[in-house]
């Protein structure tokens, strides 16, 4: 639709670029309450919608929504995102602003959500949703435009289950370029308060776990000691920091320390002395501070805390804690250590002793918000083995080998020397045992590796222990001190060379993707990757000098002379972040900043060349020798992505809008935010029993107004709409054919025999003299942490032609991969690394302005059964096929749409599909599956229960059949068919076998009582692949309901039945033969009684009806004589009719209406003898 004249003109003046187009813009992001799009916050802590949405669908009536449909959801999530740009100035912005909007620029948001350490609400699996921004007028001050500003909103939505998403922001193409932006919306479950502030946005005033400092300044005039940023990996939402030197104080922050707020924790700083852990140096500091998804953990002196958040999304056993909880009180604490990988839906924490209890170690382990404290070691436990006096150190978690790794200091008075030690202690047989005795020197350095077997070189330097450190993900294990070991499988140590031994490692840091950081002496920050045997000094070194002094020249507010470091660590993305104390002139503040890995390290690599001079006729040039052999590596065949990341995308478009400006108004958000959350509730809604006609969590939704969307449409097209938009049906669908980013996924899910292929292309340097010699430098490797699961193909090809090299890799399933699971649970977990040798540290390229490193890349290999796959009850099929096998299908009386009834007398025939949610496939299911009765009830299903064991073993095993307990049986079973060890019969997806309802005498459906209708049953049916299927990973166990109706009664109770029946009959027969032979002695009895009758009076209303008996005062004769005397000699009486062999005779009184005073009286006549029948009761003629 086009817009008018003037508005065509507005248009054209408005999307030019305005003045000053050389400005750089970037997006700005708030949040907006649900309640007031004008008020704004800081932080995300409403976890409930806070509207309910119905009436306004619900007044939509000229729409596609089908409001009375049975799977409407519309609520309100609390908050909107409100999307600008800023522009540097606020003119610029807002010039630049309209600008783009009437270019067409709009702001696309894709909202991943992240999955849950224990996912209960809803099955496991990957969600992201990408969402457009709708524009809106802001409301300017001292603007009397009709546009003044523009900004674009949208909702900020929540899943059930997860404190965490991330957003990703982007243009649609059209207009501007403005760099993609992301940011975390963590919800923050510590805060107790908000309160708005001078500037109209919402502020926390006060946080459960403290009290919020506004002021820092004092704080910051104490040193500062680089503290370790612990949490757990990918699920954490809210981080904390402490190490503040003697107060306790945390900087807490849901954003990584883009944002963060200063809070002095509410405990009591105090040392509780005992024999068991004396008194030693008292300090308010605060130290070991972790989070974890729902927890937070700290250790003050020898005491430790924990603190649960109110997280409603969450499976918590208990609410949010109150006060921060004192744990272990008899226990001397010395060291917090965590887990960094959730595993078997479990968060995990060591405890370390001190005091006399410096040899014990305790295991902490977290799920859904309950601490259970268990010992691992003690004293007597460890000491032993090592006939020593010992301390634990250190403790790490190996998941590979589900074992822990325990660093171990042992003193010998007698020999005057100390010893480390790694001790392996088993989850599984619950021992203990020595693995490693370090050595007791340094080993002196070499230029790669020096392998640990006591017979190398050492120093004159004790060597000193300090942690363990073990990647979960690729099982690197690293030893570190005033050394650095590293081993591949924790048994044989190599010592990483370049490490001087005066130089003493405060704590490491991994990204688990294949390199590492580490910081020692609190000051210099170290920099490796694993497998290679360099290790680089960042800082200090000659390229920081260099990049420093280029941001002084800059001007950059981020780097001064005068900073320090309090933490440095990777974020989501795997990029190394510190986070920095900075001096100047006006004060100190403490922000976040990106650590320039790359430009250092390059700068490195090309300090390092070298070079040889050369003439060219009369011209003299320096040549360079690239340690890189390659210009470009590119990942290319990138095919079904999601079939391998296992992503579900949805993608929704707002309401077509008809205001000539394009802009939208409230009423159009608020439609949106209800679209939302209804697409939301069917994602989370589809894992049901019964598979939909169409594969699709949003058929259910628009199937019953698809016919009447060409009227929706023409009536939106001609501007005939109430509300001034229109909703289209398919703009809310669900993706299944992501075109891939042309990088390698994350993550890769591999089924029993799967694989997963891609192309890898380098580009050479175009010197055909030297081709050659550097394609013959470039080689490919793959490096796996567990190669016992997975194969790994790399095909080489050589294209002189083009400058290209080509690999092609294949990444296969071995199917080693022992037992069944359900979908996204109990995954075998494997660490792949792609890399060129010796590439690490030398190859780098430009894109986008900012430096990456390129040459090795690494992907997370998942044996197992993919998340999003589900075994699904093909009723339609099923129905269609017992139909055309019957000729015939009955149903229930009283039929229900979700649940459709099935025939007792009809052999059952399922169907079953394995769907893919992820790729929307839909199949039927050919494995092999057993078929059980687990439960069942009555009528309703509020009387069905689920049977116990005993119970379901006799109604469906074949072992238990003498029982005469068996609910069914297999249709024209062989003797040939199979049976699980239990007695199960085994199906074959493959054939139509059917099953015959028997209901044997001791089955609960046996004697099942019936109304007026047939009996029915109610069961619940397991059907699984546990076991028996070999051709996949997955348990594809699936509970449904199945209505029986027509259930025959058994022979006792149907025996019971015709006894009653017969017993009725006979009764009713014996009374109709006693009545009909004494029939004429009762009508003499009865006139008998009748001719003693006396006189009576009847009233004189018209209604009343007089009844004359033919009979009296002499009259004699049949009816109709009797009716004519009595009529000559009584002219007030008229006849109303008579009735052929009835005593009777009815006959109306005429009266005068005038001579009636009262209508209730009676008035006598001497010649009839009269009844009086009051109105409304009594049968006609009442007696």
């Amino acid at each position: 639709m086009l817009p008018s004249a003037p508005c065509f003109v507005l248009l054209a003046l408005l999307s030019r670029r305005p003045a000053g187009a050389d400005v750089h813009c970037k997006w700005n992001v708030d949040i907006k309450i649900f309640q007031d799009a004008n008020v704004m916050t800081n932080i995300i802590q409403e976890q409930w919608p806070v509207a309910d949405l119905h009436d306004l669908i619900q007044n939509l009536t000229d729409q596609e929504i089908d409001p009375l449909q049975k799977y409407g959801n519309y609520l309100a999530f609390p908050y909107y995102l409100q999307i600008d740009l800023d522009c540097g100035t606020k003119k610029n912005s807002m010039l630049f602003r309209r600008s783009a909007h009437f270019q067409g620029m709009k702001p696309f948001v894709t909202i991943t959500f992240q999955k849950p350490v224990h996912a209960v609400f809803e099955k496991p699996d990957f969600l992201e949703l990408q969402m457009t921004a709708i524009p809106l007028a802001t409301n300017t001050k001292n603007c009397k435009s009709e546009i003044c500003d523009i900004a674009w909103y949208l909702p900020l939505p929540y899943r059930n289950g997860s404190v965490r998403s991330e957003a990703h922001i982007r243009t649609n193409g059209i207009g501007f370029h403005i760099p993609d932006r992301k940011l975390l919306l963590n919800i923050d479950g510590y805060a107790k308060d908000t309160t708005a502030g001078s500037n109209g946005k919402l502020e926390v005033h006060e946080h459960i776990i403290g009290r919020q400092l506004k002021d820092i300044s004092d704080m910051l005039l104490y040193p500062v000691y680089p503290q370790p940023l612990w949490f757990v990996n990918d699920v954490t939402p809210v981080l904390i920091l402490g190490g503040m030197w003697d107060q306790k104080i945390i900087l807490l922050s849901t954003t990584e320390f883009d944002t963060f707020t200063a809070v002095e924790v509410a405990v009591d700083s105090c040392w509780l002395s005992r024999l068991s852990c004396p008194e030693g140096d008292y300090s308010a500091t605060i130290h070991d501070a972790i989070a974890m998804e729902s927890m937070l953990f700290f250790r003050q002196n020898q005491l430790m805390y924990y603190f649960r958040g109110n997280y409603s999304l969450l499976p918590l056993v208990s609410g949010g804690s109150e006060r921060w909880v004192r744990v272990m009180s008899n226990i001397c604490v010395g060291r917090l250590i965590p887990v960094f990988h959730s595993q078997d839906i479990k968060e995990k924490i060591f405890i370390i002793g001190s005091g006399q209890h410096k040899a014990y170690l305790f295991l902490g382990t977290i799920k859904d918000g309950e601490l259970t404290i268990t010992t691992v070691t003690e004293t007597r436990k460890i000491c032993r083995h090592i006939k020593r006096d010992c301390s634990i150190i250190w403790a790490s978690l190996d998941n590979l080998n589900d074992i822990i790794v325990i660093l171990v200091e042992g003193v010998s008075f007698v020999k005057q020397g100390i010893l480390y030690y790694l001790m392996h202690y088993s989850l599984k047989t619950k021992r203990c045992k020595l693995h490693f005795i370090l050595p007791q020197f340094v080993p002196k350095e070499q230029r790669s590796f020096v392998i640990i077997l006591g017979i190398e070189e050492y120093t004159d330097y004790p060597l000193v222990a300090k942690g363990i450190a073990v990647n979960a993900e690729s099982s690197m294990s690293f030893l570190w001190g005033n050394f650095l070991f590293t081993s591949y499988n924790g048994i044989n140590w190599l010592a990483i060379p370049n490490i001087p031994p005066t130089t003493v490692i405060d704590y490491f840091v991994s990204s688990w993707k294949g390199d590492f950081v580490f910081v020692a002496d609190g000051k210099e920050v170290w920099y490796g990757v694993e497998g290679s045997p360099e290790v680089i000094r960042l800082r200090p070194s000659t390229s920081w000098n260099l990049y420093l002094s280029l941001q002084m020249l800059n001007k950059h507010h981020s780097y001064s002379t005068s900073e320090s470091m309090l933490s440095i660590f990777f974020d989501r993305n795997k990029e190394l972040q510190e986070l920095v104390r900075v001096q100047y002139f006006n004060g100190t503040k403490i922000f976040k900043r990106r650590f320039p890995l790359n430009e250092i390290l390059s700068h490195a690599s090309f300090s390092t060349l070298f070079f040889s001079k050369e003439t060219s006729g009369k011209k003299n040039y320096i040549e360079f020798i690239q340690r890189c052999p390659f210009t470009s590596m590119k990942f290319k065949n990138l095919y079904n992505l999601q079939k391998f990341n296992r992503m579900q995308h949805y993608r929704t478009q707002p309401p077509w809008t008809f205001s000539e400006l394009g802009l939208y108004n409230e009423l159009a958000l608020q439609t949106y935010q209800g679209l939302i959350y209804q697409i939301l509730w069917l994602h989370s809604t589809f894992y049901r029993s019964y598979a939909d006609q169409i594969h699709d969590p949003t058929w259910r939704w628009w199937r019953n107004q698809l016919q009447n969307e060409y009227y929706y449409f023409y009536m939106a097209s001609n501007k005939l709409t109430d509300y001034g938009f229109h909703v289209e049906t398919f703009d809310y669908q669900k993706v299944y054919d992501l075109k891939p980013y042309g990088s390698l996924p994350h993550s890769v899910y591999l089924d029993m025999n799967a694989s997963y292929e891609f192309s890898v292309y380098f580009s050479l340097k175009s010197t055909n003299i030297l081709l050659e010699k550097y394609m013959n430098e470039v080689w490919l490797i793959a490096l796996t942490s567990n190669p016992k699961y997975i194969h790994i193909s790399l095909v080489r090809q050589e294209e002189f032609h083009r400058d290209t090299l080509v690999y092609q890799v294949k990444v296969q399933d071995r199917s080693l991969y022992v037992g069944q699971n359900l979908p996204g649970e109990n995954l075998k977990s494997i660490s792949v690394i792609f890399k060129v040798v010796n590439s690490e540290l030398s190859c780098f390229h430009e894109l986008g302005g900012t430096l990456l490193n390129q040459g090795k890349n690494s992907m997370k290999i998942f044996i197992g059964c993919p998340p999003g796959k589900r075994l699904a009850f093909d009723i339609f099929q099923t129905i269609k096929y017992m139909t055309q096998k019957n000729t015939q299908f009955f149903d229930c009386i009283y039929p229900k749409v979700d649940m459709p009834c099935f025939y007792y007398e009809y052999v059952f025939h399922p169907f079953f599909l394995t769907q893919d949610l992820v790729t929307g496939e839909s199949d039927r299911f050919k494995g092999s599956y057993t078929f059980k009765i687990i439960g069942g009830g009555p009528y309703n299903v509020e009387n069905i229960r689920y049977f116990y064991q005993d119970e379901i073993m006799n109604y469906n095993s074949i072992l238990f059949r003498k029982e005469y307990a068996a609910i069914w049986k297999p249709f024209r079973a062989k003797s040939t068919d199979k049976y699980t060890d239990d007695g199960f019969y085994i199906f074959n997806g493959n054939s139509t076998q059917g099953i015959v309802w028997i209901c044997e005498r001791y089955s609960p459906c046996a004697n099942v009582l019936g109304g007026f209708h047939s009996p029915e049953y109610i069961l619940i049916i397991e059907v699984s692949n546990r076991g028996i299927d070999e051709s996949t990973y997955c348990d594809y166990r699936l509970e449904f309901l199945l209505h029986l109706h027509g259930l025959p009664l058994g022979p006792f109770l149907g025996l019971h039945y015709m006894l009653i029946t017969l017993a009725v009959i006979w009764c009713i027969l014996l009374i109709f033969i006693i009545f009909r032979c004494f029939q004429i002695w009762f009508g003499e009895r009865i006139k008998k009684s009748i001719a003693k009758i006396d006189p009576r009076i009847v009233p004189t209303t018209e209604s009343d009806i007089l009844y004359v008996h033919p009979t009296l005062n002499g009259f004699q004769g049949d009816d109709s004589s009797t009716s004519s005397t009595t009529t000559e000699h009584n002219s007030g009486l008229s006849k109303s009719g008579s009735k052929t062999g009835s005593p009777f005779t009815h006959y109306r009184l005429k009266t005068n209406p005038n001579s009636r005073k009262e209508s209730g009286k009676c008035r006598t006549f001497p010649l009839v003898q009269v009844r009086c029948r009051r109105k409304g009761r009594g049968r006609e003629g009442g007696r």
